[in-house]
């Protein structure tokens, strides 16, 4: 055995006991105190020989500064038992390169609360072999975006039941091409909406014909002059079937109940105007007379006599088209007529609405 050194706690010192030899009774090393050697606490003894495993447990040595994976490697060191989730997580160990599957799957370590959608994208773990339809409705996983045709279409999903008609329309499924007939007709789909008024016409060959009849109100017992305005203005309403539409005015009527002699024109607008006063000159700004459509004379038609009234009839063919679904005119005398009730007069256009 070789000498050692023992502290003297009198003094502060540790003293040299040199080995003399072997007990004979006991058979246990003695030892003599030799000169005490002038060594203090705290000072850097050299120590031969690896420690052991019970020595290097029985006091806690400090280390500073987390060890390095290279030292963590040099040697392999025994844990007792496996490691709970708390202990992996208290401090995180480096890793050097990504597990192969066959080490993820070697041990299966417990996860607390499920992974988000970042975390599951973070790394790529491969899978193998095909998921079940079991496996794919266990959990729902949020997908990013919404798949596209291609997606859809790389692998074929079972189904279970038919789909209803609510969960078909939650989300508008692309079509490649044409459905046939017989796809059409499979089920019939209910179709929420109605058919609005257009253009589109079914049935239907050439222009409808309409009349609209006015009838102004004119002064009674006054004497009118050439070129004054007889009554005020005429709204015929409908002309059109549609805003912006138009036809053709094919004749106009004019009803006089008091039989009166003397030309009558028919002023026609696609849009409405100022009027002139019943029983005064006729008068049209130049803007107005921008939006005048054409103008009908009796004077170039006939007039039918009865014993106490008369009818003009002309016949024309005029086109028009108008701003929105109305036309707009004013009566103008070129006689003098002299008018007994103030409804002696009535106009009718009849009209082929386009």
């Amino acid at each position: 055995m070789a000498d050692i050194y023992r502290l003297n706690e009198e003094v502060g010192k540790y003293e040299k006991w040199v080995d003399i030899g072997t007990d004979p009774i006991t058979g246990n090393t003695v030892y003599a105190r030799a000169v005490a050697a002038d060594i203090v606490v705290g000072d850097t003894i050299a120590v031969t020989g690896p420690l052991t495993n019970t020595e290097i447990r029985a006091t806690a040595l400090p280390v500073s500064g987390p060890l390095t994976d290279t030292q963590i490697r040099a040697t392999a060191l025994p844990v007792s038992g496996p490691l709970t989730d708390t202990q992996i997580r208290a401090t995180a160990l480096p890793v050097s390169g990504p597990l192969t599957d066959t080490q993820i799957r070697a041990t299966a370590l417990p996860v607390s609360g499920p992974l988000t959608d970042t975390q599951i994208r973070a790394t790529a773990l491969p899978v193998s072999g095909p998921l079940t339809d079991t496996q794919i409705r266990a959990t729902a996983l949020p997908v990013s975006g919404p798949l596209t045709d291609t997606q859809i279409r790389a692998t074929a999903l079972p189904v279970s039941g038919p789909l209803t008609d609510t969960q078909i329309r939650a989300t508008a499924l692309p079509v490649s091409g044409p459905l046939t007939d017989t796809q059409i007709r499979a089920t019939a789909l209910p179709v929420a909406s109605t058919l609005t008024a257009s253009e589109l016409h079914i049935g239907q060959v050439g222009g409808e014909g309409i009349t609209i009849s006015q009838t102004p109100t004119i002064s009674a017992a006054a004497i009118y002059a050439a070129g004054d305005a007889v009554g005020g203005l005429l709204t015929f309403a409908n002309a059109a079937r549609v805003s912006g539409g138009g036809g053709v005015i094919k004749n106009m009527i004019i009803i006089d109940d008091d039989k009166e002699t003397g030309a009558l024109e028919l002023w026609l607008f696609k849009a409405t105007f100022t009027p002139t006063a019943d029983n005064a000159a006729f008068t049209v700004s130049d803007a107005d007379l921008e939006n005048c459509i054409g103008v009908i004379s009796t004077a170039n038609g006939d007039w039918f006599a009865a014993a106490n009234n008369q009818v003009a009839d002309v016949e024309t063919s005029k086109r028009y088209d108008l701003t929105g679904t109305s036309m707009f005119g004013q009566l103008v005398t070129r006689g003098t007529q002299t008018y007994t009730a103030t409804t002696d007069i009535t106009v009718k256009v009849a009209l082929l609405r386009d």
